[in-house]
């Protein structure tokens, strides 16, 4: 039966304890795109405030825009709202005015808001996150031709992979030849609980960048990471850190990073460090071991999940080939399309260098973080066993480097 069989694979990989997560922590909705209205281009523009003129000048939207086509206004009247695509708020007083004026959400119409405190007045009204976008409007032309076109790859107006990584700021910025410390945080605008816990940590050299928002989500996870490989690759940015806003760093992360850094730039034999691998298939095979005080610098042939790593040029590469036709999510879901990388070397350390912040939820599942809990006990466990039984059959750690 294969429900049984399903059962027992993953009482072997959990235990007992994930199962009962699972139990307890069902999936909810999570950031769909439900109530996102598809729209074509090019756009008609209603531009009460006049703030998109200047920037339409400065990026290469303007040619997104034209006498007819759907809806986008600016700053609408609150009864004009309801024969638009999107209407686009400057000012959260604006959005104040135009919600007051409402007795129910607009069905299909998405509201570009200007910042989290607009964000929660549009979620009080009743406007579910399907129909929210967070739009930096007051941060500079760049932004806020980015985050329209962050609503435009929601809307199905665009496809993600004709993006040109260069009308991203935070892609843009990266610096080429860059060494260890260069990095980017996959994080959601629209997920301002997450961006708080996530800069609590301050983490130096981590800086967010605006998921793409598709649906279903696992795939706009896996468009903006292509995204950001495509990016990094134009600019010569590598390596390049990667990780995301529920990020846990476990005790010592700093210095045992730093270590771990150390052994990596001085050879060229890896695609990515893996801070975790939350889930260690039965075939991952440790083809060496390091010892590094307070921790073991371990090479394998396998890695899944993405709350941190370190990808070099090779890596990269893949993730850029990213395509969305090779399947549902358990046989192309970004991480499992990075561990499928033909030859993968991947580093990692026991124990591990990073966890999954519990206190979080999944923007793409809508469950709590702790669902992951025991799953990632188990594979660490499991990796301390393979460790283990390198370690036996070479005598001790190949390697010492103090």
């Amino acid at each position: 039966m294969p429900g049984l069989k399903a059962i027992w694979q993953k009482l072997r990989r959990e235990g007992l304890a994930g199962l009962g997560a699972r139990l307890r922590y069902r999936r909810a909705p999570g950031l769909a795109l439900g109530g996102v209205r598809p729209v074509q281009l090019p756009l008609r523009l209603r531009d009460g405030s006049g703030v998109l003129e200047q920037a339409l000048r400065e990026t290469r939207l303007a040619a997104c825009f034209a006498a007819e086509g759907a809806l986008l206004i600016t700053d609408p009247d609150p009864q004009q709202g309801h024969a638009a695509a999107a209407a686009l708020f400057t000012r959260p007083d604006y959005l104040t005015a135009f919600l007051s004026g409402q007795d129910a959400p607009l069905p299909g119409l998405m509201l570009l808001v200007p910042d989290a405190a607009s964000l929660k007045l549009a979620r009080a009204a009743g406007y579910h996150l399907d129909q929210v976008m967070l739009v930096a409007v007051n941060d500079g032309p760049a932004a806020l031709g980015a985050g329209l076109l962050r609503w435009l790859v929601a809307a199905q107006a665009l496809d993600p992979a004709d993006l040109a990584p260069e009308l991203f700021p935070e892609l843009a910025a990266l610096q080429p030849g860059a060494a260890f410390g260069q990095g980017l945080c996959l994080s959601l605008p629209e997920s301002p609980e997450r961006r708080a816990g996530f800069r609590a940590l301050s983490l130096a050299g981590l800086r967010f960048f605006p998921g793409l928002r598709q649906g279903p989500g696992w795939q706009g996870a896996a468009q903006s990471y292509a995204l950001i490989a495509r990016g990094a690759l134009a600019r010569g940015a590598v390596p390049l850190t990667l990780c995301e806003d529920d990020l846990q760093p476990c005790p010592g992360f700093q210095q045992r990073l730093r270590a771990a850094e150390a052994v990596l730039a001085a050879r060229p034999d890896w695609d990515v460090f893996s801070g975790l691998i939350s889930d260690l298939a039965p075939g991952a095979k440790v083809s060496e071991v390091i010892a590094l005080p307070g921790q073991k610098l371990v090479f394998l042939n396998f890695t899944t999940g993405m709350v941190f790593n370190i990808c070099r040029e090779s890596a990269l590469q893949h993730l850029a080939a990213w395509s969305p036709g090779r399947g549902g999510i358990r046989e192309n879901s970004i991480d499992t399309w990075l561990g499928q990388m033909p030859g993968l070397r991947v580093a990692t350390t026991l124990p591990f260098l990073a966890g999954h912040n519990s206190e979080q939820r999944s923007t793409i599942f809508g469950f709590s973080n702790r669902r992951y809990d025991a799953l990632i006990r188990h594979s660490e466990a499991r990796l301390a066993q393979l460790v283990g039984d390198f370690e036996a059959q070479a005598g001790g750690p190949q390697r010492r480097d103090q």
